[in-house]
This record gives C-alpha cells, sequence and structure tokens, in this order.
C-alpha cells in the first residue's frame, strides 16, 4: 500500500509527508558550511523549500571533488549548490536557481585596475579557486589570453591579494564580503577594494543526479517548495537574516555533526 502511495504521489506531482532526500554539502560560507548556523544561508533555503513539500533534506559534508563524485554515481540523490555547465549537465538535473549572486573583482588600494575587456586583463595576474568554474572568464582562459594562477580556496585569493602574489581575484558579492568581514584585520580590510564593474551573475542550483531513482520528481518537488517560500516570505526573511549577519556565526563545535 505503501508503494501504492507513493506511486499516486509521484504521479500527480504530490508530496510525500515525511520522506526524505539525500545531498551531498561542503564548505562554501556563509552559503554553505557543516559549522555555520542552519549549514549556511543555502542549506537553509534548501531545507525551507523541500520542508514545503514535507521533504526532510538529509546532508552529507564532503570535500568538493567526493562531493560531486558521490553524487554523480548517484550515492545519495544529488548535491548542492552549483552553477549549470554542459558538462555538469551530462550527469545531473537542474531545480530553478536557488541563489543568484554578483561576481566582482577585488583587488588590493593602489592597484591601478581598470578594464573594458578581457584584452585590459592580460597585464594583471588573476588568483582563481581550482575547485571553481568562472564561466565570464572561462573562453579567455581556455584560449590563454589571461594570465592566472590557480590553487587554494577564495580566503587563499584574497590573502595573495593582499601579499602582491596575484593583483586581482573574482568573488561573488556574499562570499567576498562574509570573507573580508571575517577572516580579515581591520587594516586588512582598509585596503581590500571591489570593482564596481560586475564580472558576471551567477545562479547556483541544487543538482539531483540522472542515477537518482526519483530524480525528476525531486527537481519537480524542489521547484514547487521554492516557489512558495518566494511567495509567502520565507525566502526574503532568510536574505534578511543573512544581510544581518546571521550566517556568520558558527555552532558550537561540541554540538554540531552530520545529518544522517
Amino acid at each position: 500500500m505503501r508503494i501504492f502511495i507513493l506511486f499516486l504521489c509521484m504521479f500527480w506531482n504530490q508530496p510525500v509527508i515525511g520522506s526524505r532526500i539525500l545531498l551531498t554539502n561542503g564548505e562554501w560560507p556563509p552559503i554553505l558550511s557543516e559549522n555555520l548556523l542552519e549549514h549556511g544561508f543555502g542549506s537553509a533555503i534548501v531545507e525551507a523549500a523541500f520542508a514545503e513539500q514535507g521533504v526532510l533534506v538529509y546532508w552529507e559534508f564532503l570535500p568538493w571533488k567526493r562531493a560531486y563524485h558521490k553524487a554523480e554515481v548517484g550515492s545519495l540523490d544529488g548535491t548542492v549548490l552549483w552553477v549549470k555547465t554542459q558538462e555538469r549537465e551530462k550527469s545531473f538535473l537542474f531545480t530553478h536557481s536557488v541563489i543568484e549572486d554578483r561576481e566582482f573583482f577585488y583587488f588590493k588600494q593602489g592597484t591601478q585596475f581598470r578594464w573594458k575587456t578581457f584584452k585590459d586583463l592580460k597585464k594583471f595576474v588573476i588568483g582563481l579557486n581550482s575547485h571553481a568554474k568562472y564561466p565570464a572568464l572561462q573562453a579567455a582562459l581556455d584560449a590563454g589570453e589571461l594570465n592566472y594562477t590557480a590553487g587554494g580556496v577564495y580566503e587563499k585569493q584574497l590573502q595573495k591579494v593582499l601579499a602582491g602574489r596575484v593583483d586581482i581575484t573574482p568573488l561573488t558579492e556574499i562570499v567576498g564580503e562574509y570573507l573580508i568581514r571575517t577572516s580579515l584585520t581591520p587594516k586588512q580590510r582598509a585596503v581590500i577594494q571591489r570593482d564596481t564593474r560586475v564580472l558576471d551573475t551567477r545562479q547556483y542550483h541544487v543538482m539531483i543526479s540522472k542515477s537518482a531513482l526519483r530524480a525528476q520528481y525531486w527537481v519537480k518537488t524542489f521547484n514547487i517548495g521554492l516557489a512558495r517560500i518566494r511567495a509567502n516570505g520565507k525566502y526574503q526573511a532568510l536574505l534578511r537574516e543573512l544581510e544581518t549577519g546571521k550566517f556568520d556565526k558558527k555552532v558550537n563545535t561540541e554540538l554540531k555533526g552530520k545529518k544522517r
């Protein structure tokens, strides 16, 4: 009988109350983190959207390469939060955009940084996160038109800018401003500047593995829940909490743990 009810719910696209989805997650504060309240802003949105549909989210926190692989092969249902690319679309279905954020170049005060086209960037060394995708820069990177170094996390790239090892680094606004607030000293914060020109507008999605048993169902279920929290104000409330610094706060390390 339970299987029959499940089938009917999936057919009519109705939530199965008490069902659960297993997703991989990783460290990308303040959007995603095992160590932040509600596992970060993005995790809170994902949980709220699924909760609207009666679905519980269970997280497995892993290094990003493993998080991607485990979701790709269908060991779990999916993974959060990713930019859509043609390569990723081979293995995953994408939900509607969960978060949209603007990407800027950050640089050290005193750097004569001006640009209109990618050709103007040739004279600058760009610091990139080796685990991230940069859609706006990818064609120029592939063509060898940019000077860059890749390695380390976003915070390391800011430190390289401060040390003069790279001239500029691209960061999304939410992550960049969080890192400046939480990882730099007041003196360092005073000399880091953000370019006024938007490099790119990023959209981040839940990726559901095509190998997952209920892949299409999870995408539809999440999209309905996301639309509902946008309509009922829950999404906007989470955004206000992000802006007031709630998701800067770390949980008690003695109490933290994976949701399983």
